[in-house]
């Protein structure tokens, strides 16, 4: 997905001018309630030439409210955030409305976050477009009649976000970020929501081997001769019971700089610690990335 980020104030006459896909058509105004809310709806009234108390009246901010305002041939969605929103919140509450809407959404769309007046904006942008992503996890993979996929699935999506001037370069980092743990976390639960015969332990390693490669940190992987050899004795008797054979997956990710002994994490079961002496460097593992 690509993500524009825009600082300068979206007005009417910039919406009307903007050449064609430059503005997305449909933008979502995520807003807190609580003392700012009021003069918040002020200048969006005014922006969409309309009753400020009649948004007032109608919009309270509250935590997955919606309203819906067509404007300059513009889309606009009204979302509550409910009162001094949190990340966890606010991704909640951007996930649930991008689902709903996933039939309705463009491949280019954007979030403003120009009449929210909070301090950690990047924060909630970050949240935001976590939501967003998260909201593409398709449902019924593996079924025979499955959904269309989310627009925003698609690599072409385009996100733009509008963020005051001063939280630009804060905003554009976060949602970088947003970006990163998304798209780690949907291979993740892919993997979690996948059926037992689609995640052997021949398929996890291949799908560890292709993360490292594309992520760039090194994986060795295991098979049982080795796996007898390093005298994991407990993870050979759990494998007894299954007709797959196993294998022993190690990731090590070293990142730029680092200093000192990096951190271990052990997953499955094991028979002894994970310590560069439990893998005896004369053993040829069946593939290392």
């Amino acid at each position: 997905m690509i993500i524009n980020l825009k600082h300068e104030p979206l007005s009417a006459e910039r919406a009307l001018t903007a050449a064609p896909g430059e503005v997305p058509l449909k933008i979502v105004l995520p807003l807190a309630a609580g003392p700012h809310l009021e003069q918040a709806l002020q200048g969006i009234a005014d922006f969409w030439n309309t009753s400020a108390n009649d948004l007032q009246e109608r919009f309270k901010g509250e935590a997955g409210e919606q309203i819906n305002y067509f404007s300059n041939q513009y889309d606009w969605y009204l979302l509550g955030l409910g009162e001094q929103p949190s990340y966890a919140d606010t991704l909640k509450t951007v996930r649930s409305f991008a689902h709903k809407h996933k039939r309705k959404l463009p491949a280019h769309m954007g979030i403003s976050f120009l009449h929210q007046p909070v301090a950690d904006l990047p924060v909630l942008a970050e949240a935001a477009v976590s939501g967003l992503l998260l909201s593409t996890l398709p449902t019924g993979t593996y079924r025979q009649e499955t959904e269309p996929p989310h627009p925003f699935a698609s690599e072409e999506a385009q996100l733009t976000l509008f963020l005051p001037e001063d939280q630009a370069e804060a905003g554009r980092q976060a949602a970088e970020r947003a970006l990163h743990l998304s798209e780690a976390q949907l291979s993740i639960i892919g993997l979690v929501n996948a059926p037992s015969n689609k995640k052997t332990p021949a398929m996890l390693a291949d799908w560890a081997v292709q993360s490292g490669r594309k992520h760039g940190y090194k994986v060795t992987v295991f098979d049982k001769p080795a796996i007898e050899e390093l005298g994991l004795h407990a993870l050979l008797a759990v494998n007894r019971g299954s007709e797959e054979p196993p294998r022993f997956i190690v990731m090590e990710y070293q990142p730029k700089g680092a200093a000192g002994p990096l951190p271990k994490v052990g997953w499955w079961v094991r028979a002894s610690p994970l310590i560069p002496e439990a893998f005896p460097s004369s053993l040829p593992p069946i593939c290392t990335t």
